[in-house]
């Protein structure tokens, strides 16, 4: 290994173990070396660019961040991979998967199998957050190739990302419970081997969970594991749990405060505030009665197709696809499956005498929370 590359290998460590103060001043020492080579220089900057990206006052100039000027393939790498990240926060997703991507082609010529991996996983975040997987059951199943790869290379710090991702995943299909036992079983993997704020993201989720599951003790239990300092990353997600646990909602405003918001731990938020916002409905599924907040009872089966997709709602959203392939597997034409949900929706709307079913541009949501009785 050469004087750059261990170097380098240092700096990166302290910057995942979220120790930037002892990172920024060894960088000093590389910034005075006499006549640095090409890659230090290329190295040093991505060093500065990590930093600095884990600041609210991102400096960094992407113009900076160019593989072609790297040497070494290995360096190349790198480049692309610190230009992902700089992207996926300027929310340039589709040029962020692309370096990710391109770095896990490198990593893999180069037998980087762990850098290879992290690659292929980052790209799969920028998927998720660009859109591409608009529902859960969707991002579970296209986990499942990252999980594979990272099985076979033995990649315990990605292997444990993937379980937090998939009770992320779990989470909001309503699963609760198995959200819970599947982000423990990353806990080691991102303590021993991942940096700092990966695995108190874990703990967070872990409560989060167990506020689903009203596991006060074990709530309290996983936060008491969240020990300071905070990375940016980190701070958000914990007090939005620790305001669930307290009963006192996030405003608005309070969100300003925050220099990191993941789109993930938003959408928790928001969904939050629109269940804090959503009146009750209670269905009995013996009687076929679905009572109304204002007092009206509706009929409503379970059985038939209007109480099918109460149930399909009932925990979370769903997009129009995955409602008529569920609702109707039978063979038929795509205009002729839309022209069905959209009359089934139309019907319960006015059987209701509101808009009981609601289309937010992307997916169909109850705007009831509804409570079975029985």
């Amino acid at each position: 290994m050469s004087k750059a590359e261990f170097q380098y290998h240092e700096l990166r460590s302290l910057i995942e173990s979220g120790l930037y103060e002892a990172a920024s001043d060894k960088i000093r020492v590389v910034r005075d070396e006499s006549s640095p080579s090409r890659d230090l220089n290329i190295l040093r900057s991505l060093i500065s660019a990590r930093i600095s990206l884990n600041s609210v006052a991102n400096q960094v100039d992407e113009s900076a961040l160019n593989p072609a000027l790297a040497e070494r393939p290995w360096v190349r790498a790198e480049v692309l991979f610190v230009r992902g990240l700089l992207r996926f926060q300027l929310n340039e997703f589709s040029s962020g998967i692309e370096d990710f991507l391109n770095a896990e082609n490198l990593y893999r010529t180069l037998h980087l199998g762990d850098r290879e991996v992290l690659s292929g996983f980052n790209a799969f975040i920028g998927k998720l957050n660009a859109g591409l997987y608009p529902d859960s059951s969707i991002g579970l199943e296209c986990l499942k190739a990252v999980e594979r790869r990272a099985t076979e290379l033995g990649c315990r710090k990605v292997l444990g990302m993937i379980f937090r991702q998939k009770s992320y995943f779990l989470q909001s299909l309503g699963r609760s419970r198995a959200a819970l036992q599947e982000v423990a079983r990353g806990f080691q993997d991102l303590e021993f081997y991942a940096p700092k704020a990966d695995y108190q993201l874990a703990r967070i989720q872990a409560a989060d969970c167990a506020l689903d599951l009203a596991l006060t003790e074990d709530t309290i239990l996983h936060l008491e594991f969240v020990v300071p300092p905070l990375e940016a990353r980190v701070q958000f997600p914990l007090a939005y749990v620790q305001s669930r646990r307290d009963k006192s909602p996030l405003t608005e405003s309070a969100l300003r405060s925050f220099e990191v918001i993941a789109p993930f731990w938003l959408s928790k938020w928001k969904t939050s505030k629109g269940e804090e916002k959503k009146s009750h409905a209670k269905w009995s599924k013996l009687k076929g009665e679905l009572q109304l907040p204002a007092g009206r009872t509706i009929p409503v089966q379970h059985n038939n197709l209007e109480g099918k997709l109460i149930q399909l709602l009932i925990q979370s959203g769903s997009s129009k696809t995955l409602i008529c392939e569920k609702l109707w597997p039978e063979s038929c034409s795509v205009g002729h499956l839309d022209n069905r949900l959209h009359r089934l929706v139309s019907r319960l709307n006015t059987k209701s005498g509101m808009s009981l079913v609601q289309f937010d541009g992307k997916l169909y949501h109850l705007a009831l929370n509804v409570q079975f009785t029985d």
